[in-house]
């Protein structure tokens, strides 16, 4: 599944949209349910999360149906506790799960506000070392310090931390950006792409490679099976 000009199916990756931005939901989770909730069987709705995660029909209806009450949690817990929360994500590994990821939270802290939109059963709740607000923090000062369309920033939310990924680290690493992105103990990775047939040349175009790769949170990918991939990958 692909995301910000990837995507398989518009309908269904505009809701993962609000639902993955771990800032928060881009607009009610009612309005953005309409389409997902009433998803038949045969739907591309049902037919797309069938295939990206590999459930069954049953299990798809019913998911895409509580995608607005996970878009809810996550909209209640990073409006109401942005110095603790880190994001969310879905797991299917080993069972279906909703992680939620807090920063000096007590036990049952997640579970609590999900009990008041109605999923408090399906919650995990992790700690994190660093807020999600502190992650983007960062990442935008990377953003704006690049000097080179040769990389992304991008905030890992399933392993709490910044990553910067580049078709040449040791060129990146060697140039003032590259030194700040070190100082902040931000990964460095190589990759031999930054997006799907793209020119480097042309990552500076708005809506381009350089801003969908920015841009797109990682979050979405840890959604396949649990695994973190390039987008490119999945």
């Amino acid at each position: 599944m692909k995301l910000w000009g990837f995507v398989i199916v518009r309908r269904f990756a505009v809701f993962f949209v609000a639902l993955v931005l771990v800032a928060g939901v881009a607009s009610s989770p009612s309005t953005l349910a309409a389409d997902v909730s009433a998803a038949a069987p045969g739907s591309n709705d049902v037919q797309a999360y069938m295939g990206y995660h590999g459930a069954s029909t049953a299990a798809a209806v019913r998911e895409l149906a509580e995608l607005p009450l996970v878009a809810a949690l996550q909209a209640r817990l990073s409006t109401e506790r942005p110095a603790q929360f880190a994001g969310l994500w879905i797991s299917h590994e080993p069972s279906y799960r909703i992680v939620v990821s807090l920063v000096d939270a007590s036990a049952g802290s997640a579970e609590c506000v999900a009990r008041e939109v109605g999923i408090a059963s399906l919650v995990e709740q992790r700690e994190a070392t660093y807020s999600y607000a502190e992650l983007l923090s960062v990442a935008d000062n990377l953003r704006g310090r690049r000097m080179e369309q040769d990389h992304s920033v991008k905030v890992d939310v399933r392993a709490n931390r910044v990553v910067v990924r580049t078709l040449d680290p040791d060129a990146y690493l060697a140039r003032a950006d590259g030194q700040a992105a070190s100082a902040a103990s931000v990964a460095v990775e190589r990759v031999p792409r930054l997006g799907p047939d793209r020119d480097p040349a042309r990552l500076d175009r708005p809506g381009d490679a350089a801003r969908e790769a920015d841009d797109t949170p990682d979050d979405v990918l840890v959604l396949h099976g649990g695994e973190l991939a390039a987008l490119d990958d999945v």
